[in-house]
């Protein structure tokens, strides 16, 4: 992000990995969590704002996760730190209170969260995909809202947002909505009939990463794909390990990430490479250049989602599970 866009954050948690009951055991919690959107809902929902009539918009909810009550089967109770401990319990030793809201880092916080949003959403006519997750239709108001744990996103008629969001603040405190812009890390390009997803800062950052956990990097190389051919890797050097092997997995879901959300070129490349993290050779070593190598030259590159803003919509589904035809000694698989 650039220094404008930063923004000083803190944020008190809950210890959730040392959790303990009466008897000095690990402590057993429900089986509740949210379930964030999907991208591919995410994306469906930009892509509906771009329809003739409609519009998208955004809001951070505030402090999301204590603005529900912790509902768990048994009570939960916090130690106090010292930082934290007001002046008329100063004199008690390690002082101690019933957690009453859904702080976050403790194990149920999120479930209880994201059945509030839902109870919420139920309030006000939403229901919830049941394909994706956490997306839900305002059949009545003509609006797709999109949770991603604290972001939601709202897509539909223009004239119905703002009743939208004047009822959901009766429920929620969040920041002002606004034109979707940033979400995830991802800048949104919206024109009509267009959303460009650009993430070259990001893209510069998990670069920046490469180099720091590269210890002989000399600068990246001019690659037009991230493939590299394989048939001139050394044959011996697929046993030996690689100066990498400790910082593949970080790098490579750093990458994921980037991929995920706007470098679908970048997939293939980095499933095949995920592959290899528990036996990571020298020969791997150079494939992670290449892509990276490749990265640093199309930092610039955008995905777009393009739609007719007055056609009808069709969906249609696809399926590739042979990894782009990737052929393996012989076989193909």
């Amino acid at each position: 992000e650039s220094a404008e866009e930063k923004r000083l954050k803190a944020r008190i948690v809950f210890l959730g990995n040392n959790v303990r009951d009466e008897f000095g055991l690990a402590s057993e919690f429900q089986e509740i969590k949210i379930i964030p959107t999907t991208i591919a809902g995410l994306n469906i929902n930009l892509a509906f704002g771009l329809k003739r009539g409609n519009q998208t918009s955004q809001s951070d909810v505030i402090k999301a996760y204590i603005q529900s009550d912790l509902q768990t089967e048994n009570d939960t109770y916090i130690e106090l730190p010292e930082e934290l401990v007001p002046d008329h319990l100063k004199w008690m030793h390690r002082p101690c209170t019933k957690l009453h809201k859904s702080l976050y880092g403790h194990p149920e916080s999120g479930g209880h969260w994201g059945l509030k949003f839902k109870s919420i959403m139920g309030l006000l006519g939403g229901v919830e995909s049941p394909l994706f997750p956490s997306n839900f239709v305002v059949e009545r108001l003509g609006l797709l809202v999109t949770l991603y744990v604290d972001d939601i996103v709202v897509s539909g008629p223009s004239q119905n947002h703002q009743q939208f969001w004047d009822e959901l603040s009766s429920h929620l405190h969040f920041e002002p909505p606004q034109d979707v812009s940033k979400v995830l890390g991802r800048t949104h390009l919206i024109k009509e009939g267009e959303v460009q997803l650009d993430m070259h800062e990001f893209a510069d950052v998990t670069c920046k990463l490469y180099e720091q956990e590269c210890k002989d990097f000399k600068g990246f190389k001019k690659a037009p794909t991230p493939y590299l051919d394989e048939s001139s890797l050394p044959v011996e050097d697929w046993d030996s390990k690689g100066s990498l092997a400790n910082s593949a997995a970080k790098l490579i879901m750093k990458a994921y990430w980037l991929a995920r959300l706007s470098r679908p070129d970048l997939l293939h490349a980095l499933n095949e490479l995920s592959k290899r993290i528990t036996k990571w050779s020298k020969n791997d070593d150079r494939r992670l250049f290449r892509v990276f190598s490749y990265l640093h030259g199309t930092k610039q590159y955008r995905m777009r989602l393009k739609l007719d803003p007055d056609a009808e919509w069709n969906l249609w589904l696809f399926t590739d599970a042979d990894h782009a035809s990737k052929k393996i000694g012989r076989a193909h698989v």
